[in-house]
């Protein structure tokens, strides 16, 4: 069935997925689509796994990087806008590196 992968949330409550390539993350609409095993050499000389995981949104096939401990912002975080004018309101999200008017 292929290597196993372990997927960690930043919220601690939620418990560390293991998957495989073509698998969707729980929760997310993003699927495992390749493993590239990279090691790299830190300031002190010492060799560090900075194996990449890349994940697919399966709606737009945007692509994220997730590196071996490090942590990650997911491209789907959005910010909550609330307009008011007049005594109406409008709410409206804007994902992040997006330009709104």
């Amino acid at each position: 069935m292929g290597d196993t992968y372990a997927i960690n949330h930043a919220d601690l409550s939620k418990p560390t997925q293991f998957l495989h390539l073509g698998e969707v993350v729980k929760g997310t609409k993003y699927k495992l689509k390749d493993y590239t095993e990279k090691f790299e050499t830190d300031k002190y000389g010492t060799r560090v796994d900075a194996s990449e995981l890349m994940l697919e949104q399966v709606d737009t096939h945007d692509l994220v990087k997730l590196v071996k401990e490090k942590r990650t912002t997911s491209p789907q975080s959005v910010a909550n806008f609330l307009y008011g004018w007049g005594g109406t309101e409008q709410a409206f999200a804007v994902k992040k590196i997006r330009n709104f008017h």
